[in-house]
């Protein structure tokens, strides 16, 4: 799947998309015409053949069909999730451009019952070019946790919803363009975020003076200089709730919800910064962290 993604992207964003673009989309294109002719004549021919039942030649014949109607049909709505996703990394990038970004595709093998307190594992480490501190993604943009072991063959991620994950800045997309408010989120325990916004003075209304309208299902990317390069920009959630601040009902808390659990991932993709071996010293962590 990560090789199709890749398959859409422009060089520029992923050094690996270049090698792979062309084949892929040689492979997919005539063979998702060929299949979409070759389903669109079972259609018509389906119904009024099912007296072919009545031999075994023809009873072949129609289980081929539907078999293949059915593949038909799960290609389909494959091709529309990698077209949503290949959307949301464009975006992604487009927002938080100069970076080269490695995603790594993996299994999740062991997930957590509590997701306060167990991490994910994943089939991928080291050798495949995992190290502490990745960032771990479902659909390319929506984080999942972040890499806190990493072995040869493994790594355990640190679901982000973890009470562990210490506070973090998160910016309230206006629109899908236009940056809002900063809000600082906690993980309530429950899956969950809630922060206190900080208002600023620039978005308010110069008219009115009136602050910035924040309505439930925005947006939420992180942008916390404390976190990886690879998570800037990256999808949090959406807001789900604004409620006045207690004894200061003039400034607002929201809860933001994970667009995706990551309890309910079952693959993921690490995300590696790719920097140019001249371009950092010995000693730079390539995440970009503090280690």
């Amino acid at each position: 799947m990560l090789l199709i993604v890749a398959a859409f992207l422009p060089p520029r964003w992923l050094t690996i998309s270049g090698y792979v673009s062309s084949p892929v989309r040689s492979i997919i294109a005539p063979a998702q015409h060929g299949l979409g002719q070759a389903v669109t004549w079972l259609r018509g021919k389906t119904e009024p053949s099912r007296g072919l039942e009545a031999s075994p030649e023809g009873a072949e014949l129609l289980r081929q069909n539907d078999q293949l109607l059915s593949s038909f049909l799960q290609s389909q709505e494959e091709i529309k999730s990698l077209r949503r996703i290949i959307s949301e990394i464009s975006h992604s990038v487009e927002i938080n451009p100069g970076q080269s970004i490695r995603l790594i595709n993996a299994p999740v093998i062991g997930g957590p019952a509590d997701l306060t307190t167990k991490s994910l594992t994943i089939r991928a480490g080291r050798s495949n070019g995992v190290e502490p501190n990745a960032i771990a993604v479902v659909r390319g943009v929506h984080i999942v946790g972040k890499v806190r072991t990493a072995d040869e063959r493994l790594c355990t991620v640190i679901p982000f919803t973890d009470a562990s994950i210490r506070p973090f800045n998160a910016v309230i997309m206006l629109e899908p363009d236009r940056r809002g408010p900063v809000c600082q989120l906690t993980p309530d325990g429950r899956g969950r975020f809630t922060g206190r916004v900080m208002e600023d003075a620039s978005l308010r209304d110069p008219a009115t003076a009136a602050t910035t309208p924040i309505t439930i299902g925005m947006m939420v990317r992180l942008d916390d200089a404390d976190w990886p390069r690879t998570a800037k920009m990256l999808i949090v959630g959406q807001v789900i709730g604004i409620e006045p601040l207690p004894n200061q009902p003039l400034r607002r808390v929201v809860t933001v919800e994970p667009y995706y659990a990551p309890d309910r991932a079952t693959e993921v993709m690490i995300r590696s910064l790719v920097v140019s071996e001249n371009s950092i010293s010995p000693k730079t962590n390539e995440e970009g962290v503090n280690p």
